[in-house]
């Protein structure tokens, strides 16, 4: 820094008592503040579908979670009071009941959010999703599931791609809590990738809609593929985008999938696993049954070597006792055993096509 040449601007604050260097450090701040990236607006979508497998309470531990998420990202220089969508199966005139529950006990999220609720009528999974950006209004859309709890700096890591870059979608890692023998076991050879430890998950190349963030008019013009399916749209929505060849980024956004449990829904779900299997290999591959046949044995096959390196590769990282890997693998064994059967049945035709959707049977067992 050189004190020949000053302006007569610079003299002037000199004779005031600023130094030198405190005005090189002004100016450097001043200059990253005006070449620093804008904060965009976002809204955060929450579907409510998943609610038929959990409590109120453990909703409302999201609820809470979320208010610290928000507070978080104000500090980091987002927009305050951001809009937050909750997305129900269900008429318009249930739209306040809900509003009025969740602000029941939840007033504080009301002081730090712009809470709204849209109801769509015999709603699933994505058609509410769906539902809830075309009713969004922010420049990203926030896609977080009801039975997930973000973890520290959740949302500021998942918005941060948009504000430092070009990018379409941002991906953050899900893992599958666990409580007790079960929840440890299905988080050992679920979809969900294991968590190694703290602060990391097992990288995994795939679009978990619980935990996400699109550009709202990128998102818009490739919106959820809505079939008949439980969880098959995200699946083909991904291979889509990166055929497209889209700017995804997989961002260090870490939530929590609240743990799995109960035997009937387990059940339910390991069918709906298996046709929902079949659904993708109809629609990516076509309707042919010889090779819709060949897909059901070769996934069988692929799970029956998977579930047993899996287990003994991680379960120390969820504090699986090891004489209890023997009966995990089993669960594992059986769970995608069944999926394969119910794959298999559908390819050859002996199962009646139907919108899925989580049966009353099942919920909250």
């Amino acid at each position: 820094y050189r004190t020949s040449g000053k302006s007569l601007f610079t003299k002037r604050l000199l004779r005031n008592g600023l130094s030198v260097e405190s005005l090189l450090a002004g100016s450097i701040y001043l200059s990253f503040r005006m070449n620093s990236p804008s904060k965009l607006s976002y809204s955060i979508v929450i579907e409510t579908d998943n609610l038929a497998t959990i409590s109120w309470v453990e909703f409302h531990v999201l609820l809470g979670a979320l208010r610290e998420q928000i507070q978080a990202a104000v500090e980091a220089g987002y927009p305050e009071r951001p809009e937050v969508i909750f997305v129900i199966a269900g008429e318009p005139d249930e739209e306040p009941e809900f509003e009025d529950a969740l602000l029941r006990d939840n007033s504080e999220l009301g002081r730090v959010a712009n809470l709204r609720v849209k109801a769509v009528r015999n709603g699933r999974y994505y058609e509410l999703k769906n539902a809830g950006s075309r009713a969004a209004s922010g420049e990203i859309l926030v896609f977080l599931d009801s039975d997930m709890q973000p973890e520290r700096n959740w949302l500021v890591e998942l918005l941060t791609p948009f504000a430092n870059g070009s990018a379409q979608l941002s991906m953050g890692y899900t893992y599958l809590g666990c409580s007790d023998w079960m929840s440890r076991s299905f988080a050992l050879f679920w979809v969900f990738p294991v968590r190694k430890g703290a602060g990391s998950v097992k990288n995994m190349h795939a679009l978990f809609v619980s935990n996400c963030a699109f550009r709202r008019e990128f998102f818009l013009s490739n919106p959820f593929i809505e079939n008949a399916g439980f969880k098959v749209d995200c699946t083909i929505l991904y291979r889509e985008l990166v055929a497209q060849g889209a700017n995804i980024v997989r961002a260090p956004a870490i939530s929590r999938h609240i743990p799995l449990r109960g035997w009937r829904f387990l059940f339910w779900r390991a069918l709906v696993t298996g046709r929902d299997a079949d659904r993708k290999m109809e629609l990516m591959k076509g309707p042919r049954r010889g090779q819709r046949i060949a897909s059901a044995f070769s996934r069988g096959l692929t799970h029956f070597m998977r579930v047993p390196r899996q287990v003994l590769r991680n379960f120390r990282n969820v504090e699986l006792n090891p004489w209890l890997i023997p009966g995990t693998i089993f669960l594992g064994w059986a769970f995608y055993g069944i999926a394969s059967w119910e794959q298999l049945r559908r390819a050859m035709g002996m199962t009646r096509e139907s919108i899925e959707r989580i049966p009353h049977w099942v919920s909250h067992s």
